[in-house]
């Protein structure tokens, strides 16, 4: 399923040479520092529903609803306001990979992902006059613990995101925080509402490789 080993994080781009910009050029990160995104899971009737704030100011930025007992998983992914940004679902009974939709049902991108969800990846094709396909990857470790994303290949692109489970960065930490929760740093030039995407569809899938995990366990008795 793959490595146990954390490795650690790789060094966040200082700011890209051109915006990326997916959804909008208002959900950009503005020059100067990263954005520091705190995901905070809530209790709800619909599983893995976040409020994502600054984690320094406890601005809100971004909400994750779910449809409580959907059979497709669909999530709603809201701005500050409460204006819906995309939807995000999974469309297949024995696929996990998760699309992404704009608010009238077009599909804008897909996150795959590999066996163990270790390694997720797409394409997407930025907007503006110099609008280009782009390749995105990103990497987790087998605990969930960290993980960065990409653009270009694992190896020799540009970290855009890295992220932390609040068990690694607990001494740092501001605020309250529970264990389900993530934390975010995002490049100046990155386009947030993108990140967030990448990192729901991470949530989603790694919660499908529990639950298979769980029946498997189940199937033994």
């Amino acid at each position: 399923m793959g490595c146990c080993i954390s490795s650690p994080p790789p060094t966040l781009s200082p700011g890209l040479p051109e915006a990326f910009v997916v959804f909008d050029q208002k959900f950009i990160v503005p020059a100067g520092a990263p954005l520091f995104l705190h995901f905070r899971a809530k209790l709800s009737w619909s599983a893995d529903d976040f409020i994502i704030s600054n984690a320094q100011t406890g601005q809100k930025w971004f909400s994750v609803d779910g449809q409580a007992f959907s059979l497709n998983q669909k999530k709603f992914i809201l701005d500050l306001y409460g204006n819906q940004v995309f939807t995000m679902q999974e469309n297949a009974i024995l696929d996990d990979k998760q699309t992404v939709y704009t608010p009238d049902g077009r599909e804008i991108f897909a996150v795959s992902s590999n066996f163990g969800n270790t390694k997720q990846s797409t394409q997407v094709t930025t907007l503006g006059p110099n609008g280009r396909w782009v390749e995105i990857n990103m990497r987790a470790d087998f605990w969930g613990s960290n993980g960065a994303i990409f653009i270009g290949p694992l190896d020799t692109g540009v970290a855009i995101a890295t992220f932390h489970s609040p068990t690694e960065l607990q001494n740092f930490l501001p605020g309250r925080w529970a264990q389900d929760d993530y934390f975010v740093k995002i490049a100046p030039g990155v386009d947030a509402a993108f990140i967030v995407a990448m990192m729901v569809a991470y949530n989603e899938m790694n919660d499908s490789y529990k639950e298979d995990e769980d029946q498997g366990v189940m199937a033994k008795f």
